[in-house]
C-alpha cells in the first residue's frame, strides 16, 4: 500500500481473505476511508456479488431489526463478529421479566388491549419454558437475547407481538436486563456469604 494509482485497483500484500482495496470507482454498498491523501474503498468480493433479489439474501435481509435499510445481507464473518446471544442469553429470565412487566404497563395504560397482553403474556411463558427444557434454538442471525426472544414471540402469536416494543428502546431494553441480572446475582451473592457465615 506504499502507492496508490489512481484508476487502477490496488491489492494489499496480505490482505484478508476477500477483501481488496481500490481507488477505482466506488460501487454501491462499499465503505470508504482515506489512506494518506487519496480516498479508497474497501470491498468483500463475496458480498458484492451477492444479488439483492437472491431469496437467501432478502430472508437475511428481513430478519435483522435494521435490515429495512439494507438492499443485501452481511457476509457470515460479520454475523459471527456481531451476535451477542452466545454469551447474552444468561439473560433471558431477566428480558422476558422485563417484557411481562412492560405488557402489563402497555394493557394499564389502554395502548394495547387487554387480550393483546393475555396473548404476549402466554407467548413469554411458552418462550420460557422451551428455553428452561433445552428445546428453544438460539440464532445467531438474530443477533442477541432481545431480538431471539421477539422474534419467536412474533412467531408464536402474530401482530400483538409487534405491539410489545411500544414506548420501549433498546437501550431501555439492555439497561433493564443488566440492573435486574446485577441484582439477582447480589440476592445469590448475599445469600451465599450468610451461608458462609453460619458455617
Amino acid at each position: 500500500m506504499e502507492s496508490l494509482a489512481s484508476s487502477s485497483t490496488v491489492q494489499l500484500q496480505s490482505p484478508p481473505s476477500g477483501l481488496s482495496i481500490n481507488t477505482t470507482p466506488k460501487p454501491r454498498n462499499s465503505v470508504t476511508f482515506k489512506h494518506r491523501s487519496k480516498q479508497v474503498w474497501c470491498t468483500s468480493s463475496s458480498t458484492m456479488k451477492t444479488s439483492a433479489t437472491d431469496p437467501s439474501t432478502k430472508k437475511a435481509k428481513e430478519a435483522k431489526l435494521w435490515g429495512g435499510r439494507f438492499e443485501e445481507g452481511v457476509t457470515d464473518a460479520v454475523e459471527r463478529f456481531t451476535e451477542s446471544i452466545s454469551f447474552d442469553k444468561a439473560l433471558y429470565k431477566q428480558d422476558i421479566m422485563g417484557s411481562r412487566a412492560h405488557a402489563s404497563m402497555l394493557a394499564h395504560q389502554g395502548l394495547i388491549s387487554v387480550s393483546d397482553r393475555d396473548s404476549i403474556l402466554q407467548g413469554l411463558d411458552n418462550i420460557e419454558r422451551r428455553i428452561e427444557d433445552g428445546e428453544f434454538v438460539w440464532r445467531t442471525d438474530r443477533e442477541d437475547v432481545h431480538m431471539n426472544i421477539e422474534a419467536a414471540l412474533t412467531d408464536l402469536i402474530g401482530e400483538p407481538a409487534k405491539k410489545l416494543h411500544t414506548a420501549r428502546s433498546r437501550n431501555d431494553q439492555v439497561l433493564t436486563d443488566f440492573r435486574l441480572w446485577c441484582r439477582d446475582a447480589i440476592d445469590n451473592i448475599v445469600a451465599r456469604v450468610k451461608h458462609l457465615q453460619v458455617l
